[in-house]
């Protein structure tokens, strides 16, 4: 939601944040496909990140066998 500012009357922009994108494991796939082919393993690392986060970490732990 953006609000306005009543002193300078811009509106609060939210930060862009890909995980609200990737709803589908088919988003996913894609997403991931096209970073890998980029080739870059920073790139790569924040994809897979932005990818647990989009699944839900918990999901994610239990999927992978990670404890907290």
């Amino acid at each position: 939601m953006m609000k306005i500012d009543p002193k300078n009357k811009q509106r609060d922009i939210r930060e862009f944040d890909i995980a609200r994108l990737l709803k589908s494991k088919r988003a996913m796939t894609e997403y991931l496909n096209q970073v890998i082919n980029e080739g870059d393993d920073a790139e790569l690392a924040a994809a897979l990140g932005h990818i647990a986060r989009a699944k839900g970490i918990s999901v994610t732990s239990r999927s992978s066998g990670v404890k907290r």
